[in-house]
């Protein structure tokens, strides 16, 4: 496996989808004073903000996956202010991953469920070029697992 990370490692970008309006705002710094605050080698986090509601979350997200693209990861795993991450499980977990084309989480129907989601950084790609900053009918994950349905993934 070739890796953007330091050393050869594995590198986890958490990108995290939060608020810091009530009660969100108490998830945010649950998260930060919990699992967040645990070092865990090559996994790193990075909170991306919305109003709720919010018509933009997705062109929010497309905004954060451009703001960290030049970081060094090899995948992202896309979660929300109300999930707690064990990093190690992550990283193990990323380990037996394809290092392409990889999406993948719990099944929300026809898409991952913004609960937990892994992104490889070639799907990463795609979305930053498909996603606009246009209404849609589709929330955030169902919206990502239509644009990559129609990219074969």
């Amino acid at each position: 496996r070739t890796s953007t990370g330091e050393n050869n490692k594995m590198t986890v970008l958490i990108l995290v989808l939060s608020c810091k309006h009530p009660p969100y705002d108490l998830l945010y710094n649950a998260q930060r004073s919990t699992w967040d605050s645990i070092i865990v080698g090559s996994v790193r986090s990075h909170y991306y903000f919305c109003d709720l509601p919010d018509s933009r979350m997705h062109y929010k997200l497309k905004l954060a996956l451009d703001e960290i693209w030049n970081e060094p990861w090899d995948f992202i795993f896309r979660t929300n202010s109300s999930s707690y991450v064990d990093k190690a499980a992550l990283l193990a977990k990323a380990h037996t991953l394809p290092s392409t084309k990889c999406y993948c989480g719990l099944s929300g129907g026809d898409f991952a469920s913004g609960s937990g989601m892994f992104l490889s950084r070639d799907v990463v790609d795609i979305l930053r070029n498909e996603i606009r900053d246009e209404p849609t009918p589709l929330i955030e994950d169902e919206l990502i697992g239509h644009i990559l349905d129609q990219h074969g993934i």
